[in-house]
């Protein structure tokens, strides 16, 4: 091990569009300590790693995205350029923030150019039940982050507001029919067809405690206004954006809301669910209801209302089955083309 062969990237800050990192060397054949890393060379038979991971979400700075550290170790005398070995270590923690920005690359309009018909750069490969929409930045809304967020947790808190909470598959155990979709092409064959193979957030109390092992969030590109329970239940069966394909993003359960709200509180991700205007609530469709959200720096617990709403009219914020869909045969589509990516659980398969 020759000096300058330590390298460790701190923690990564993903409330940002781009993750910043800093990088620190250490000198080799001593004990070095970086960002809370203990680097140990233990003559020529061994290196001690130790860093402790801060996964109390009771505290201030709990960590959220993965530590990594390489070395390179070479071989000592002549050729010592020629032979060495990378070796990278990665630490993961509990949970993993990752922010992936909205491919649509066009300028962010003024506000007051940002409604109307057609395609405009703000678009953000967004589709709306078959039309590419616009952004509805309306009066009173500020949250124009276009960041889809992913949300990763292995493991949950054992005390606090998420204690009560499981991670696992909130989605119901049977297809549910949607009215009112749209033609659209088949992610497989490359067909036309309506929504067929859905299923939604199960819509029973039973499910509200459920959180995604690995879930994304809509951007802000996906900004709509308020709308009723059955409304919202659509726009998230045939929403799509950048890729994503329609048929597979839901409604949050409620545990999912909270979950997004608290690391907001936390100040680990942007705020995505109301708005910073005033310190009152605005209140989000949920698996089984509703929830209220406080706004601003309205620290009050989200309160859930297990309701259909019946013609009452709030926000959408639609998530999508990350852990589920990653890694499939037929993971994306073309994110300039309406595709259904709905299918039945048995022929979904890996690569």
């Amino acid at each position: 091990l020759n000096a300058n062969d330590y390298i460790v990237t701190a923690r990564p800050d993903y409330s940002q569009t781009t993750p910043s990192a800093v990088s620190h060397t250490f000198t080799a054949n001593q004990a070095a300590d970086a960002q809370g890393w203990s680097v140990t060379v233990n003559g020529r038979q061994s290196v001690t790693l130790k860093h402790a991971l801060n996964r109390n979400m009771n505290t201030d700075n709990y960590d959220v995205a993965p530590y990594t550290i390489r070395m390179r170790f070479r071989h000592e005398g002549e050729g010592a350029s020629l032979y060495y070995t990378d070796v990278t270590v990665e630490q993961r923690p509990s949970i993993i923030i990752k922010p992936e920005r909205n491919s649509d690359d066009g300028p962010i309009l003024a506000q007051t150019n940002r409604r109307g018909a057609g395609h405009t750069a703000e678009d953000g490969y967004v589709f709306n039940n078959g039309t590419r929409s616009n952004t509805d930045q309306t009066a009173g809304r500020n949250n124009t982050n276009f960041n889809m967020y992913v949300i990763e947790t292995s493991v949950l808190p054992t005390d606090g507001a998420l204690a009560s909470y499981v991670l696992g598959d909130p989605r119901s155990r049977t297809t549910e029919a949607v009215s009112g979709t749209n033609n659209g092409r088949d992610i497989v064959t490359g067909t036309t067809r309506q929504l067929e193979n859905y299923y939604p957030a199960g819509t029973s109390e039973d499910y509200d405690n459920f959180i995604a092992p690995k879930f994304r969030i809509a951007s802000s590109f996906g900004a709509s206004p308020q709308m009723t329970r059955t409304n919202a239940i659509l726009r998230c069966a045939a929403y799509q954006e950048d890729g994503y394909p329609a048929g597979r993003w839901r409604l949050p359960t409620v545990a999912e809301i909270t979950y997004m709200a608290r690391l907001t509180m936390d100040g680990l991700i942007p705020r995505l669910l109301g708005n910073t205007s005033n310190n009152n609530t605005t209140n989000y469709w949920s698996n089984s209801g509703y929830v209220s959200v406080g706004n601003g720096n309205n620290t009050a617990d989200p309160v859930p209302y297990h309701t259909n709403g019946g013609n009452s009219t709030y926000n959408v914020r639609c998530v999508y089955d990350e852990w589920y869909w990653e890694d499939t045969t037929y993971e994306k589509a073309t994110k300039t083309v309406f595709t259904w990516g709905d299918q039945p659980r048995e022929e979904v398969r890996k690569n």
